[in-house]
Parts: C-alpha cells; structure tokens; sequence
C-alpha cells in the first residue's frame, strides 16, 4: 500500500517507522489514493483488541404526549473517552470519529470517507486527523 509518507511528519519520522495501531473493535481496511475495486492498494489494519471509545451518559427523558422520548443526539450524549492509550511516539492510533473529536490528541486518526463496491461498504479512502496541517508534506 502506498500511503502518503507524511504521516510519518507527526513524529518527524519517516512512514516506514510509523506504526498504526487499530484500537476500533473491527479491522479498518484503507484505500489507496486513485484505487477502485483493485485490491492492489488496500491495507487492512486489524484490531488490536483494546476498544477506546467514549463512555455513554444517561440523560433525563423528554416527556411528549405521555411517553417517554431520550433525546440522543448532538455531543451532550459522548462521556469521557475511556480505554486510549497515552500517546506514544511514532505510533499513530486508529479511532473511532467520535473518539478523535471527543479527545483532541494529535496522535489520533479515524477512517475517512467510506469506499463502497456493489453497494457494500468495503473500506475508507485514507484516515481524517484532528489537524490535517501536522500532516503536510514540507514546502520546498
């Protein structure tokens, strides 16, 4: 897989001493920049087996006609983000968007647009970080 080396750029290393770690319950499969449905340019990074993730809160029920509705979107419903490894250096952690988001860390990414073939989801097209800047390729 040919993933742009400026990842490596977090840590001022270069890619091939980056090390990605998987902390999302299912494997994330990336997509190369430019690929269809070739295989050629997937990398599939599996779990690590530690799942970080953002603790649910419980929040007071709406009352509307004499049911109860819970009101259980917008970012009031994401707890603390709980199971995330301090950073390390040279190591880049896959997450969830919601755990990205929720904790500000540089050293976090999370998969970026879906890639679907025949109607399934396959993977993503490249992983989202907090501030893509810390990822540019150098001028010059």
């Amino acid at each position: 897989m040919n993933i742009e080396t400026n990842f490596g750029r977090l840590h001022g290393l270069p890619f091939r001493h980056l090390c990605l770690v998987n902390l999302m319950a299912h494997d994330c499969v990336i997509w190369g920049r430019g690929s269809n449905a070739s295989m050629d340019s997937v990398s599939r990074v599996y779990p690590c087996g530690v799942e970080a993730r953002c603790a649910k809160v419980a929040q007071e029920p709406v009352i509307l006609d004499d049911e109860q509705w819970f009101d259980v979107q917008g970012p009031s419903v994401l707890g603390d983000v709980i199971d995330l490894p301090d950073p390390v250096p040279g190591v880049l952690f896959i997450v969830s968007m919601a755990v990205r988001m929720k904790s500000g860390r540089d050293d976090l990414v999370s998969p970026g647009p879906s890639v679907v073939v025949d109607g399934l989801t396959v993977g993503c097209r490249g992983l989202v970080a907090n501030d893509p800047s810390k990822f540019r390729k150098p001028q010059g």
